[in-house]
């Protein structure tokens, strides 16, 4: 798998087809991309492309799936900086007119029923394997067991995981600007698409990375998102409520660990 996420399906890396020779012919190869659940034409261009994939969908509390993402957002210059509830307000009315945006998919990307539906019309239901993040992080080894099973490879329980975590956000308001500043300073839109990439800018590029990394080194590790206002938490557990209904009927129970029936996250 290449270190990093591969947008292999998505606008504009789909017309280069890297897909065709990605990997080795004598290996089982794979990528790793979250917005490939929630992309529309993802799907469609999958079960195309390479009918006989094995998908592994790890699922996240939807609540707090959406306040991770807001940040992600905000910290990558796709979105301003604003107060938590602010911003999730304006993500809850973005999605509610129907917009496709990266403001509108803080809300729709945590919508699992409608995509799973969506995917499960494409791709034949034992291609795919349904797990959920508190249950990885419980019993990592049973999970890996579970997943190479599905892809057809022997687990090797001799593996060492690592210590370090390779998706840390930064929740400190104090330097999220800063960040946000520095990301826009070393990249650049994609035209036509809600991507950034790398400048050509060599000296803007350092310059922006050289930024972020103070941000980073700067922020309280243990900062905490702040608590959502109560209006707010409720608009999502409604839509995400019913979300859930629909993907009960479509994947095993234990694929769900929360439930939004008592107005808590379980």
């Amino acid at each position: 798998m290449p270190a990093g996420e591969s947008p292999f399906f998505e606008d504009p890396d789909f017309a280069d087809g890297k897909w065709i020779s990605f990997g080795q012919p004598d290996a089982v190869c794979g990528i790793k991309r979250p917005d490939n659940l929630a992309r529309r034409e993802v799907a469609d261009r999958v079960a195309d492309a390479v009918p006989n994939a094995k998908l592994i969908v790890v699922f996240r509390e939807p609540i707090g799936r959406a306040v991770s993402a807001y940040y992600h957002l905000v910290r990558h210059a796709h979105l301003p900086v604003k107060p938590l509830s602010d911003g999730l307000r304006d993500a809850l009315d973005s999605y509610d007119r129907g917009e496709e945006s990266p403001l509108s998919s803080v809300i729709g990307y945590g919508m699992y029923g409608a995509s799973i539906a969506r995917w499960l019309d494409r791709m034949p239901s034992e291609n795919f394997l349904f797990l959920t993040q508190r249950a990885v992080t419980a019993n990592l080894d049973d999970t890996l067991e579970e997943c190479c099973a599905l892809i057809g490879v022997r687990f090797a329980r001799s593996w060492r995981p690592t210590d370090r975590s390779e998706n840390i956000g930064i929740y400190d308001s104090r330097y999220l600007g800063l960040y946000r500043f520095g990301h826009r300073l070393k990249t650049v839109r994609l035209g036509g698409t809600d991507r950034r990439g790398p400048r050509r800018n060599l000296i803007l590029r350092g310059a922006g990375s050289a930024v972020t990394h103070v941000a980073t080194r700067l922020a309280d590790p243990g900062a905490k998102p702040p608590a959502l206002d109560e209006h707010v938490r409720s608009r999502m557990r409604a839509i995400y409520h019913a979300d859930r209904q629909i993907l009960r009927s479509l994947v095993p129970p234990d694929a769900i660990d929360w439930s939004y029936d008592d107005g808590d996250t379980k």
